[in-house]
């Protein structure tokens, strides 16, 4: 999609409604990989928005998504996988300052839900650090969701 855009199809040009469908259809499509190929368009989507893309902004929700992908994976790095892109979303929302990348209960329930599911020793514990950091995240008025 990008790269056709950049190939000089002005027609092409990448918006917010075609990175989410994007996503979407992997998202549902359940296929092996999925949570991966989702997290690589969300990445990419994230690049055209510091480009100057603004047009493709993603935002918490969107992240949300692919963060559930990966907890319905069934992948064994899934906790590892959902986690990263959290502590990314917390970190993105520090530097843009902005509500729309500020993540929500959604965002760390799926988070820890995709760490319930993995067979990683030590799950429990990463699950319980991801909600006390929600929990300070909240009362230091970083973030509105309350666990």
């Amino acid at each position: 999609m990008v790269q056709v855009y950049n190939d000089g199809n002005t027609l092409a040009q990448p918006n917010l409604f075609s990175f989410v469908t994007l996503i979407d259809s992997i998202v549902r499509s359940k296929t092996k990989r999925a949570a991966e190929k989702a997290e690589s368009v969300l990445f990419e989507m994230y690049d055209e928005y510091k480009d100057g893309n603004l047009d493709v902004k993603p935002n918490a929700k969107l992240v949300s998504i692919v963060i559930e992908c990966w907890q319905k994976s069934g992948e064994n790095d899934a906790g590892e996988r959902a986690e990263a892109l959290l502590n990314w979303l917390i970190d993105v929302n520090e530097v843009e300052k902005d509500g729309e990348f500020m993540p929500n209960e959604f965002t760390f329930t799926s988070t820890i839900s995709a760490w319930a599911k993995t067979r990683k020793f030590g799950k429990a514990a990463k699950a319980r650090s991801i909600l006390l950091k929600m929990t300070e995240m909240q009362e230091t008025g970083v973030i509105w969701s309350k666990p």
